[in-house]
């Protein structure tokens, strides 16, 4: 990419550079292929073409300043008619070049609506704040084991989540999730769905809200109680068209049927997770107490911060409720593994944990993009 991004800043500087007096020609691509590869360090590859594009109005300006020699200095008419003068032969210098032109056109064009895509989603995750309730009191809850792996990160298991849930001070919720594709039978065929199974105490920590009927509750979340469904408004409004009262029918989700208790507002979704590829359908996870527990740690974790307390009063907490983990839950844990792993649990503020997972997102694009050229 910066080979080709450098090929075509150079050959724009000397496209531009035709307008300029001959004698300075030499002169002026020296100095732009100096800026350019000024740019190409300091600024990305795309800026150096944007800035290659100054070139026109350099040489423009070095004319002017030739000519002025020749014949004073010109009026504000004159000074006009030199820059209609020189957008015209800007003009049928890209016509006649039409190769560089159309290439030129294109790769802009891919260059501009890239940066617009990035800027709008870069201001939906950085500026604005999180979509839920009180966002600065949320966190991500994730494991760290440098001793399985230095940069290795393990999500909740069920037994940490019935643990920390009864007996952290610190969070007021702790909620898991987990994410699944299937298949919905609906009026009009089989359709490809996205699912996420979540406890009840998820709904209540992201503070989610019903456009119609309700969410789950924890009634809902009970082992062995009817299987109900939320759907989200996009599925609800394009793949089911909108079907009024739809609160009490059923739909079929991978062969099972689930009673739709209602629609959740629009653009609701998991925490780094764009609207447009939300959930379609969000079901209770149903963790049983009762229920063997193995090391499965799998579970995406939220919590939300009690009154007062910051992140590092959750973790201090958690170091010390992760040493009665074998006793509370001797089938998932033993003191060896977590002394070997060098098990801990880390609270992040969920907003900053959004933005580092974006980063990182953005840092493999970009790296697939450069390795492409």
């Amino acid at each position: 990419m910066e080979r080709l991004c450098r090929l075509l800043a150079r050959s724009t500087i000397r496209l531009a550079a035709l307008r300029a007096p001959a004698a300075t020609r030499p002169a002026m691509v020296r100095e732009w292929d100096a800026e350019i590869e000024f740019e190409l360090r300091s600024s990305s590859v795309w800026g150096c073409v944007l800035a290659a594009m100054g070139a026109f109005a350099d040489a423009g300006a070095i004319r002017e300043i030739h000519g002025r020699g020749r014949r004073g200095e010109g009026t504000m008419a004159t000074g006009v008619a030199i820059l209609r003068d020189e957008m015209r032969h800007a003009v049928r210098a890209l016509a006649r070049a039409r190769g560089f032109t159309a290439v030129a056109i294109v790769m802009l064009g891919v260059g501009i609506g890239a940066a617009a895509s990035i800027a709008t989603l870069l201001h939906r995750v950085i500026l604005e704040p999180l979509p839920y309730p009180e966002p600065e009191r949320l966190v991500r809850l994730e494991n760290q084991v440098p001793g399985v792996g230095p940069d290795l990160v393990w999500q909740l298991s069920t037994a940490q989540f019935l643990h920390y849930s009864e007996r952290a001070s610190t969070l007021d919720e702790v909620g898991l999730y987990r994410t699944q594709g299937g298949n919905v039978a609906t009026a009009t065929g089989v359709l490809r769905a996205r699912a996420v199974s979540v406890t009840a105490s998820t709904v209540r920590t992201l503070g989610l809200r019903a456009e119609s009927g309700r969410v789950i509750d924890a009634e809902d979340d009970r082992p062995g109680a009817p299987a109900v469904a939320l759907l989200s408004y996009e599925f609800w409004s394009t793949s089911m068209g909108s079907t009024p009262d739809v609160e009490g029918t059923s739909v079929i989700f991978n062969d099972r049927p689930y009673e739709v208790i209602g629609v959740l507002a629009p653009r609701t979704s998991l925490p780094g997770v764009a609207f447009e590829v939300a959930p379609d359908l969000w079901l209770p996870m149903r963790v049983d107490p009762e229920g063997y527990f193995g090391n499965n740690h799998v579970f995406p974790a939220v919590g939300r911060l009690a009154a007062g307390k910051l992140p590092r009063d959750v973790e201090m907490e958690l170091d010390a409720l992760e040493r009665s983990l074998p006793d509370a839950f001797p089938t998932a844990y033993r003191p060896s593994f977590l002394e070997g792993s060098g098990f801990r649990t880390t609270a992040t503020p969920l907003k900053e944990h959004v933005l580092g997972d974006l980063a990182s997102r953005f840092g493999s694009s970009s790296e697939a993009w450069h390795s492409s050229w």
